[in-house]
């Protein structure tokens, strides 16, 4: 009971917008009887002063992070490994980093093949220099349209790379940070949450792939979700969801589209679910909020239908629908991952990597001061619907990333998991874990925490110390581990210990400082002096207050120093964008437009050598060869036509080939001129040892390489209009041309996605296209339209009448002129929407001023 005896005062409260402040010291106030508390909303401590200091930080913070590789060069990535492959050796005396090859291989060649398509005012709807040419903008990792590239556009396209991963750190880190706010986090909580999700292993090593982008737009996406159950004027937080989602899908990977939007239901369902547990449920507003939260997203999803419609028809025929196999799950053990990073080494130079499967598929750490706050949170605040849906949901998702019999069990039987690599929620927890630190550290920071605040963060350390003790053990104790490998494990756990102590340090001596003198609260820098804690409690000085500033920012620092050194990709930087030389050069001047090959490899590369398994060092590695220019029969692409399987299995007469390894490669070799001459390949590139192709005569000899001639080959051909029905005929036609049918005159490509032939036919004949065949190809012949056949499994074909003729093929789905229009109608619907949430507001106005 409080004490009658004492008098009451009255004092004002400006408290900011999170709900573990003004409610909380008001009830704390009032249970000491000492203080009559009045809450008045709109305080300065709740201006954007705070939030907008918070984001200029966390911006800092990011340059920070880029400032070791932009300080060597302005390309940040592995530009390095071309060192790797024949003709681009030599051209860097150091290589940094082999691991993170796809950058260099796909995201780097794909994002200057946008710039330069845009720059010339077209879409980037068609890559002629892979294979016979494959779908661009629909393969579903290019991310054309996605915002970082969208950008990236308007600088030089060698900085395109550094722009876009700068750019998608960003969207990572504001939009963890929007999240934390709008669950109720203070900036000074979310500021941490945002650090911890933007520089967290799994994200900061899949930044650069589509995987990351999408799911850097997690953030965003909650934010909106909760601010449409929030907010009084909803229409702005529908179109910023509407936005959010339209943009992570034009990231591409639909395995992340899945994942992340399996993890928004299960938080959603379960913090529904403790809110009618706890009573805390207005179902009227509920309903409402899902009918807004439904129209955001299928709003968003109609805006991103131009990539979604073509991309999703293309998927269902490429290599990526023939993967198969079950996933069993990370190792338990791996799941110290979170707590440092190196606990398995790092694939660099220095170090090695001896932990399960890929690095990218276990790299997680968010560090074990983020999980400690997140144990704060759990502890003081689980029963609380949002904290204790998170903390669920992240529960959930560990038991699914981690080897769990029954759970992995359920999810074989349910046949998702060919398709879905479920390591990959990894990104997904780790924003659920800096949202739970962000939550923690606010409670710490609230003015009315004290004991109960640092017994809950006492225990927290202390079970963070438990683990390290636990995995120091093991380490000692390992009999399968090297000298090496064990103190690579020791080092790694060193360093997270060490921002543990520091971290925990600092705010210990926060919370005996608050709990001696009060505090306030740490909206950053604008917190209002009025706003107090208990009047019982001594007045704060402003030195006091300037400590807790330090040791704020201390925790900021111990965040940094275990998370910041967990991106690989940082390890490698350059001067030069894709440079050339003499070997480059040499090769561009001999092929020129021409389709170019890797020759049969030497007897000891053959008997591991597939065309669906990665080369080792073929010349022009895909799809490097898009920044020369050079066109190669080979690809590493998701989107690559099974057909072009079925094709190589028939003239092969092989069935081996290895499509469990790499779905998302086809790199064949040659042999013969014959076979050469079916794909239109004119030069063969041949490494070292290798025997010359038959029938082909040696153009180039180097030191690395050799490149042969194929004798009359040709990109497009005319043969007889029968043997387009019949696989066999075609194959023998193609690999032989006929002569009396006439001939090809000249072609251009006249744009990125339309080619123009010119045609000579002495009689009946048809023309056999060179091109891969995909859903969207148009043909006409005189300006008329010609129907398009699909000649040997993967190229195009058109009947042509005897004479001269124009023939001009066009890749345009009509899957993405509806995906035009469905974006259209998603962007006349919001407008729609717009005007009705304005008029209903007016209108209420209008009502209460009567």
């Amino acid at each position: 009971m409080p004490d009658r005896s004492t008098p009451v005062k009255e004092q004002y409260i400006y408290y900011p917008a999170h709900p573990y402040s003004s409610t909380a010291l008001a009830r704390s106030a009032q249970a000491r009887g000492r203080t009559q508390v009045k809450v008045e909303a709109g305080g300065r401590s709740d201006g954007m002063g705070g939030d907008v200091f918070a984001i200029t930080i966390l911006a800092v913070i990011t340059l920070i992070f880029f400032y070791p590789a932009l300080s060597h060069g302005i390309v940040y990535g592995s530009m390095s490994d071309l060192s790797l492959f024949p003709l681009t050796s030599g051209l860097f005396k150091t290589i940094h980093n082999s691991v993170s090859t796809d950058n260099l291989q796909q995201i780097s060649p794909w994002l200057l093949l946008n710039w330069k398509t845009i720059h010339i005012g077209q879409l980037p709807l068609w890559n002629q220099y892979s294979l016979l040419g494959l779908p661009q903008m629909f393969n579903f990792q290019s991310g054309v349209l996605s915002l970082p590239h969208l950008i990236s556009y308007l600088y030089p396209a060698s900085w395109g790379y550094t722009v876009s991963n700068s750019i998608s750190l960003l969207i990572a880190g504001t939009g963890a940070y929007s999240a934390a706010r709008a669950l109720g986090a203070n900036s000074a909580g979310a500021l941490v949450g945002a650090v911890t999700y933007e520089f967290s292993g799994s994200l900061i090593n899949w930044i650069a792939w589509p995987q990351g982008d999408v799911n850097a737009w997690l953030g965003w996406i909650i934010c909106f979700i909760v601010l449409i159950n929030k907010s009084k004027r909803p229409m702005l937080s529908i179109s910023g969801l509407a936005v959010s989602i339209a943009f992570a899908a034009y990231a591409g990977h639909p395995e992340s589209y899945a994942l992340d939007a399996f993890t928004i239901i299960v938080m959603a369902i379960l913090i529904i679910g403790f809110s009618i547990f706890t009573g805390e449920i207005d179902y009227t507003r509920l309903k409402s909020s899902l009918i807004k939260i439904a129209v955001g997203g299928i709003i968003g999803v109609m805006l991103a239908m131009p990539m979604l419609l073509p991309s999703t028809q293309l998927i269902f025929s490429s290599t990526r629908s023939l993967i198969k196999g079950a996933f069993g799950g990370l190792p338990i053990a791996s799941s110290a991952g979170l707590l440092t990073n190196g606990y398995y080494g790092l694939p660099v130079t220095g170090s090695h990597w001896f932990g399960p499967l890929d690095y990218y598929e276990v790299s997680a750490v968010v560090g074990p001061l983020a999980i400690a706050l997140a144990l704060v949170a759990i502890i003081r605040m689980g029963k609380r619907p949002v904290v204790g849906g998170i903390a669920t949901t992240a529960l959930i998702l560990w038991l699914i990333i981690f080897r769990n019999g029954p759970v992995q069990a359920l999810i074989n039987m349910l046949h998702v998991s060919g398709a879905i690599i479920f390591s990959r929620l990894l990104m997904p927890l780790d924003f659920l874990l800096a949202i739970l630190a962000a939550i923690g550290f606010s409670r710490i920071t609230a003015p009315d925490s004290g004991k109960s605040e640092m017994r809950a963060f006492i225990v927290s350390a202390g079970i963070m110390l438990g683990a390290f003790a636990y995995l120091i053990i093991s380490a000692e104790a390992a009999n399968n581990l090297t000298t090496q490998e064990r103190h690579i494990r020791l080092t790694s756990l060193g360093w997270s210990l060490g921002s543990l102590t520091i971290g925990a340090t600092f705010i210990l001596a926060w919370l005996v400082l608050s709990h001696r003198a009060g505090s306030y609260d740490l909206n950053m820098v604008s917190s209002d002096r009025r706003y107090m804690v208990p009047a019982n409690k001594r007045r704060l000085s402003s030195v006091g207050h300037l400590w807790q500033i330090a040791m704020f920012f201390a925790v900021l620092l111990a965040q940094c120093i275990v998370l910041m050194p967990t991106a690989i990709q940082s390890t490698s930087y350059s001067h030069r964008f894709f440079p050339s030389g003499t070997s480059t050069k040499e090769v561009k001047q001999l092929v020129g437009g021409s389709l170019m090959a890797a020759a049969a490899p030497p007897p000891s590369m053959a008997a591991t050598w597939y065309p669906t398994t990665p080369i080792p060092g073929t010349g022009f590695e895909p799809e490097t060869n898009i920044a020369y220019g050079v066109d190669l029969l080979g690809a590493h692409d998701p989107m690559i036509p099974k057909n072009y399987i079925s094709l190589w299995e028939y003239v092969t007469n092989s069935k081996k080939s290895g499509l469990s390894v790499s779905p998302g490669v086809f790199n064949p070799w040659f042999s013969s001129a014959s076979l050469a001459r079916l794909y239109g390949v004119k030069y063969l590139l041949a490494l070292p040892g290798a025997s010359p192709p038959t029938g082909t005569t040696l153009s180039l000899a180097e030191k690395n390489f050799s490149i042969y001639k194929v004798p009359d080959s040709q990109r497009y051909s005319l043969i007889s209009p029968k043997a387009i029905s019949h696989t066999s005929s075609t194959v023998k036609e193609a690999e032989n041309p006929p002569s009396g049918y006439g001939r090809v005159t000249s072609s251009r490509w006249i744009s990125n996605n339309s080619l123009q032939l010119h045609v000579d036919a002495h009689k009946k004949a048809a023309l056999l296209a060179r091109i891969t065949y995909v859903p969207g190809w148009h043909a006409t012949i005189n300006g008329h339209g010609a129907t398009v056949h699909k000649a040997a499994y993967t190229m195009l074909s058109v009947r042509l009448p005897p004479g001269k003729s124009t023939v001009e093929f066009t890749y345009w789905p009509s899957t993405f002129t509806a995906g035009i229009a469905a974006a259209i109608i998603g962007v006349v619907s919001l407008i729609i929407l717009g005007v009705f949430f304005n008029q209903k507001r007016r209108h209420g106005a209008h009502s209460k001023r009567r």
